[in-house]
């Protein structure tokens, strides 16, 4: 590619003879851009997932997901997508699974300092997405390397192996049937700050971590959110903590 390693396809029919010479599926032709995932409906329409590097704030480079549509003959329906909206954290290992009716779910791994969950946007067959983004596994310690199968009328099965001790690899799998109501959000605080008793008139907002305890005083911790675009009921939400610096509890959390 133009700067650093780029995707590429090529066609083949039924007896796996060519159909014309390879092409290059990225727009975006800076940095890298790899780990394609690719699925195609009952009519030969296919689409290609795969990663992207992205310079962010401070010159450092990050990792987005990319999508990009193809009809039967090959030709581009569209320019490529991202099925998440941007973000300082990477996001990365694409995989995508068609239906045979032409409606599409990409899967990606989004990692966010040390934890690692599993998202995924669905797609009808004309590329318009359906809902919103949704958790396939979050908040339960590190979850990525998925794997994804279509089904019919929207069901979509997710898999993937969280890392486990020595000779200990689970395997896990959700059924996401996109028919049912029930789309997440994630929010990111927007403020922070803690107060301590020892002193009153000290807020610690500018800190770079929150502190929750302390065996000689008491401290209060805060944390501001801004939450917009919902609708409808909201069913629950989910508070996720990490512990820079746990005590003999390991990081115990009490209400």
């Amino acid at each position: 590619d133009n700067d650093g390693g780029g995707v590429f396809a090529r066609r083949f029919d039924a007896a796996a003879a060519p159909r014309g010479g390879q092409f290059r599926v990225n727009q975006r032709q800076p940095f890298d851009q790899g780990g394609p995932s690719v699925g195609m409906d009952a009519a030969g329409n296919a689409v290609i997932a795969f990663e992207t590097s992205v310079r962010v704030s401070g010159g450092e480079f990050n990792y987005d997901v990319l999508v990009r549509r193809y009809n039967a003959a090959g030709n581009p329906m569209g320019n490529e997508f991202s099925p998440h909206s941007p973000s300082l954290d990477p996001q990365y290992l694409a995989v995508v699974a068609v239906a045979p009716s032409g409606d599409f779910a990409v899967m990606w791994t989004f990692s966010h300092l040390y934890d690692r969950d599993l998202w995924l946007q669905a797609y009808d067959a004309s590329g318009a997405a359906i809902g919103q983004k949704r958790p396939v596994a979050v908040g339960d310690g590190d979850q990525y390397l998925g794997a994804l199968v279509a089904g019919n009328g929207g069901a979509f099965l997710a898999g993937w192996a969280p890392p486990g001790g020595l000779g200990q690899t689970p395997i896990y799998g959700r059924l996401m049937d996109l028919s049912m109501p029930g789309v997440a959000q994630a929010f990111q605080p927007t403020n922070d700050a803690y107060v301590v008793e020892a002193g009153p008139n000290n807020t610690y907002g500018s800190q770079k971590v929150l502190q929750v305890m302390d065996a000689a005083k008491d401290v209060n911790t805060y944390v501001k959110f801004n939450v917009s675009g919902l609708s409808g009921t909201v069913a629950s939400a989910t508070l996720r903590l990490w512990v820079n610096n746990p005590g003999p509890q390991g990081g115990a959390v009490h209400a």
